[in-house]
């Protein structure tokens, strides 16, 4: 079973099979939203739902309250479809020509900021372009 999901502000539509996080069916259906952990605990991926019902197959995750539960909110990468859905998410439609990467990279120089802040630079391989728009996060896998 699949159910219609439609972000309010686009008027875009898409497709999200039982149990699948929102999240994941909207990527998978080439559309962007906001993401970091997904694994519930950074927020990032928090939107409104306006009409239908989710579920959190594992329970409410840690970065979101149960008052803000109450008020319509959810954390779209653990929040599954349980009706056809009407979301407020901000979609980012620049991002559809950048194509999610894994690329190998090396640290070429690590710089402190201060105490909990490094600026770190990266080099890619040859022929290798990481492209992005401001404000993006780059996940890096050790």
């Amino acid at each position: 079973m699949s159910f219609k999901v439609t972000v309010q502000s686009s008027g875009t539509s898409f497709d999200a099979d039982e149990n699948e996080p929102i999240l994941e069916a909207a990527l998978r259906q080439g559309l962007s939203f906001p993401y970091s952990c997904r694994g519930g605990s950074c927020g990032s991926c928090r939107g409104k739902v306006l009409q239908g019902e989710v579920e959190y197959l594992d329970g409410v995750p840690p970065g979101i309250s149960r008052q803000e539960v109450q008020e319509g909110f959810a954390l779209f990468c653990q929040a599954s479809a349980t009706t056809d859905l009407v979301i407020d998410v901000a979609e980012i439609n620049a991002a559809r020509d950048i194509a999610v990467k894994t690329l190998p990279c090396r640290v070429e120089r690590m710089e402190r900021l201060c105490h909990d802040v490094m600026r770190l630079y990266l080099k890619l391989p040859a022929g290798e372009r990481l492209q992005f728009l401001a404000g993006q996060y780059l996940d890096i896998l050790l």
